[in-house]
């Protein structure tokens, strides 16, 4: 049975039974369908009833989709299954992959001519970057594909294109308060609601609803503001717009706490806050936690203050990390490029064809002076030619392999570059930002005498992570610069997995989580301990974040075998094929980020000095990681 079939078997169980249900009635297509170019379209539409409430569905029905379109070269749905894998990567706050999908589907969409298809393209790159805060470049893309759909009379692209162009001047009026950037904003967004209301758009008229909201807020009519985002989050629940529903339940939670309507704005952020838990959204999760943490300092509640203010720092900084940010510019100028290259190849095509008419008149004209001379002079012409090209070629050649041995000499050292950023983020930054906030507080003067204990306490556990993990890093870096050093030293695990634990200490605690170190006291080994240090710790970190509170962790030996395990939340099959071959970034069971690179360079390390793993997880159930040593390194 193909995977297709498997995943709508279950899709099945999962909805409704109503004759009437339009899921239902597309699944029954799907199955029944004896056409794969049908099929693949049944898919795509089956995804797009998905996006809005569940991406991960959404996205593996896209991926069918575009699977079957590419194996049958349709490129128009190709470049629509693109489009809904980027739409969905944005709701989840994955930018840098929303970005590749919705430049795969540019790039299909002007070769085919598909003017619609490049408008839609043009908006949804738009959106990435101004979710990313890069403002000019957001309405660079607007304005293309605003120009594109006047041109093309197409009134629904224009009411979503006036309607995030009214959103920018409006941020632009609230930073500088021109009264140009407040009239352009207004003119826009009416337009735009105008527009929704005509096509009778609810979702659409979600947004625009919002940003007029924020335009009263700025003038100072709140309550007026809090009429319109009461009027969108009806629309946003009626049509389960899980996006609408948390911009709603923030902007109210901030109408309600300038209006000093503290439990109100408390409930609403807690809403908001477990919603973007469900969908796993770091740039939700991290707007409803910083709103609790102010509400809950203001009620004097420092505790809980502290613990939303972490988990705030945290999804920020998986969200804007250097890593991040240089696939994101390395993606935009790879489009840039390809788009010059196919320009480049066009112009060359056409010279060699203007050099080969030119060539064969001049043939002609000497055929009809001199058959005979012609030939002779041709037979010389044709040796040296050779004799020039066989040169040419042989320089191209060495050419081509010096400029093929030098990429690959800077694609090792980005490699290189890249990782040094990423474990930076992945090791660094969450401590130091979680040991800012504590000091932040401690610096308001609010504290008083266990309040103040609670925060140095929390700052002292962080101090002592990130000594540890600033140390980690810098062996991390030197083993790069000189990998094949390996350096063996007799290591007694017990110990070394009870340093381990202490760094954690303030983890285990938080979470009450039972954590048994099970190795024998005597199992000694030959190994590179600074290696194997950094393996187990980043192995001991993903359980812990991974399992919830009162949960169990087991650090044990079988044999020739290291065993660490958990009983958290677990993986499915796909993360499971995912988890040593690209970054894999889920929160952890309080919210907890990382910039997902943590098991590769574990894998990396692993590689390095001859240990092997395997990992075994069913979801809900827990996860086992087993690191088997090379015969040289057994005890």
């Amino acid at each position: 049975m193909s995977l297709v079939s498997i995943f709508l078997i279950a899709l099945l169980y999962q909805s409704p039974t109503s004759d009437s249900n339009p899921r239902l009635q597309l699944l029954e297509q799907i199955r029944t369908s004896s056409n794969d170019s049908s099929k693949s379209a049944l898919l795509l539409d089956l995804a797009k009833s998905y996006y809005a409430q569940n991406q991960d569905t959404a996205l593996e029905l896209s991926r069918q989709s575009l699977e079957l379109s590419t194996k049958l070269d349709l490129p128009g749905l190709q470049a629509s299954a693109y489009n809904l894998i980027g739409v969905c990567y944005l709701i989840q706050s994955e930018y840098e992959m929303a970005l590749e999908s919705h430049f795969d589907a540019l790039k299909i969409r002007e070769s085919l001519g598909d003017s619609v298809g490049v408008m839609e393209s043009y908006l949804n790159l738009g959106n990435i970057y101004y979710r990313l805060s890069k403002l000019p470049l957001a309405v660079e893309q607007y304005k293309i594909s605003l120009d594109i759909a006047k041109a093309l009379g197409h009134e629904r692209g224009m009411s979503l294109l006036y309607n995030n162009l009214g959103s920018y001047y409006r941020d632009a009026w609230q930073s500088f308060q021109q009264e140009e950037d407040f009239a352009q904003a207004k003119d826009y967004l009416e337009k735009s609601l105008v527009l929704k209301e005509k096509f009778g758009d609810e979702g659409g008229q979600v947004q625009t609803l919002i940003q007029l909201s924020d335009l009263y807020e700025t003038e100072g009519d709140l309550r007026k503001s809090s009429q319109l985002i009461t009027k969108s989050l009806a629309l946003s629940r009626k049509n389960q717009n899980v996006e609408g529903i948390l911009s709603g339940l923030n902007r109210l939670a901030r109408y309600q706490r300038e209006l000093g309507q503290q439990t109100a704005a408390i409930q609403s952020s807690s809403e908001a806050f477990e919603l973007a838990k469900e969908i796993q959204s770091p740039f939700q999760i991290g707007i409803a936690a910083k709103q609790l943490s102010e509400l809950y300092k203001e009620q004097g509640d420092y505790q809980k203050a502290y613990e939303f203010l972490k988990i705030d720092q945290q999804n920020s900084d998986s969200v804007f990390n250097e890593s991040r940010e240089m696939i994101r510019e390395e993606l935009s100028a790879k489009y840039e490029n390809e788009k010059k290259e196919l320009e480049l190849q066009k112009m060359e095509q056409s010279e060699a064809l203007t050099s080969l008419k030119l060539k064969r008149n001049r043939e002609l004209l000497l055929g009809s002076i001199a058959l005979g001379m012609v030939l002779v002079v041709l037979l010389w012409l044709q040796w040296k030619n050779n004799r020039k090209i066989s040169l040419t070629n042989q320089k191209l050649s060495e050419s081509n392999a010096l400029v093929r041995k030098q990429s690959e000499a800077l694609l090792e050292s980005n490699h290189f570059r890249e990782k040094l950023f990423s474990i930076i983020s992945h090791d660094l930054r969450g401590p130091i930002s979680s040991l800012n906030g504590a000091l932040n507080l401690w610096k308001s003067g609010d504290l008083e005498g266990d309040e103040i204990d609670f925060v140095l306490q929390n700052v002292s556990k962080e101090t002592a992570n990130t000594t540890g993990m600033l140390q980690n890093i810098l062996t991390w870096a030197r083993t790069q610069m000189d990998e094949n050093k390996v350096e063996n030293t007799t290591v007694v695990l017990f110990e070394l997995v009870e340093e381990i634990q202490k760094v954690f200490s303030a983890q285990i605690e938080q979470k009450k989580i039972h954590f048994h170190n099970e190795v024998p006291p005597n199992f000694v080994i030959q190994i590179d301990k600074d290696r194997l240090t950094l393996i187990i710790r980043n192995l001991i970190s993903n359980a812990l974040k991974f399992t919830d509170e009162y949960g169990t962790v087991n650090v044990q030996v079988d044999g020739q075998h290291v065993i660490i395990r958990d009983t958290g939340m677990g993986m499915d099959e796909r993360q499971l094929q995912q988890v040593f071959s690209k970054k894999l970034s889920t929160p952890g069971t309080q919210g907890e980020r990382g910039s997902g690179i943590g098991l590769l360079l574990t894998k990396d390390f692993a590689d390095s000095i001859g240990v092997k793993m395997k990992v075994e997880s069913h979801p809900g159930e827990g996860t086992e990681f087993r690191l088997t040593l090379p015969p040289t390194l057994n005890p």
